[in-house]
Order: C-alpha cells, then structure tokens, then sequence
C-alpha cells in the first residue's frame, strides 16, 4: 500500500476514509485507525431543539398507537352489535353481548389511560386531545350510558397502556 503524507489524509472523501479505517482495522493497525480519524475533516451543524423534535415525534406516535388502538376495539363493537342484532335473545347473543362489552371496556380503558398519561407527563389534556382529536364523547354516546354505567374498567389495562404511552413519552420506546 501506498504512504499517505498528512496532505493526503486530509483530502480523503469520507468513502476513501472509511474504507481505509476498515482495512487498518481489519489489519489491528490503531495507530493508522487514530490518524483517519484526527485528520478527518470537521463539519458543523446545526438543527432544531432535538427535545423539542422529539417530543413531537413521540406524541405523534403516541396519537397512531391510541388511533390504531382505538380502531381495532371500535370495529369489534361494531361487529359484536351486529350479531347482537342478527340474533334473537338466546346464549349465542349473550356471548356476544359480553364481547361487546369487553371491548367497550377496552376503549374506556384507552382513553382513561391516555388522560392519566397527560397528566403523570405534565401535558395540558385539553389542548392535546384537541390537537390529535381525542374526543371520548362520540364513544360514550355510542356505547350508551347503560351500558357505561355497568362496564367495569380493566384497571390493568389502563395501566399498562399508560405505562406504554409514557414510555413512548419518555423515548423508551421507538
């Protein structure tokens, strides 16, 4: 191989250098890996806040998680009242009707852990319910308020999809 003089080093394209340091790696040449490496050419750049970007980039994961969510128990409610309404009072109904619930327990469960998620993270629940449009009124006007009244909350399932919305919140989770 060809000596490089320090001029050279520093006219290196970042694909020379690269494959470079790979070979004085793969020769266990760290003397050579040290000298890409400080006659490297120095860049500087500037961007926005990354706490700033990120926590935007985590509230809009935040918001798809709660939609895809929210989308999977709100199509089987529909589903489960549709066979509700295809059967006349009998076991195969009651089934149903307790799958109905289950998944009306579900997305009450979403939205109760997403309030508490705003709060534990010190968010203005209003505004970003707003902002993403999490509105829990059309669902509570959907399930029924006697409905709503005998439902009991899955307390584990709120908790853990708080849990899971912080974590995200908190960039413990890509």
């Amino acid at each position: 191989m060809t000596k490089l003089n320090e001029i050279n080093y520093h006219q290196l394209t970042s694909t020379e250098r690269f494959d470079l340091t790979i070979a004085a790696l793969a020769r266990n040449d760290l003397h050579e890996v040290d000298r890409l490496k400080r006659t490297c050419k120095r860049m500087q750049y500037t961007m926005l806040d990354h706490e700033y970007t990120s926590k935007l980039e985590h509230i809009a994961f935040i918001a798809a998680k709660f939609e895809a969510l929210h989308n999977s128990y709100y199509h089987k409610m529909i589903l489960f009242s549709g066979f509700m309404a295809a059967h006349e009072i009998d076991e195969t109904s009651m089934k149903y009707l307790a799958a109905y619930n289950d998944q009306a327990s579900c997305i009450l469960s979403l939205y109760k852990a997403f309030d508490a998620f705003c709060t534990e993270a010190g968010l203005n629940q209003t505004n970003v319910s707003s902002w993403l449009k999490i509105d829990p009124k059309p669902i509570y006007d959907f399930i029924g308020k006697k409905t709503l009244l005998t439902l009991q909350l899955d307390t584990v399932l709120t908790d853990h999809l708080k849990n899971r919305f912080l974590a995200i919140w908190n960039g413990d989770i890509q």
